[in-house]
């Protein structure tokens, strides 16, 4: 997702990657103060290349399906 030239933007993004540039802005309102991300473990696993998607089925360990 790229939000250029002095895009803006109110809300939750979801994307695989996100480019900001040129004065390109996100915010949120202020419900969003007390929210927390659950505690899950992460969608990816560190390869000697880089991330890795894996697939969002829980396993043991979380790196399992990468």
């Amino acid at each position: 997702m790229n939000l250029n030239s002095n895009s803006s933007y109110c809300g939750a993004l979801a994307a695989k990657s996100l480019h900001l540039d040129s004065n390109a802005v996100v915010t949120t309102g202020s419900g969003t103060s007390g929210f927390t991300l659950p505690n899950t473990a992460a969608y990816y696993s560190l390869d000697p290349t880089g991330f890795v998607e894996c697939s969002a089925a829980s396993a043991s360990p979380p790196n399992t399906g990468c």
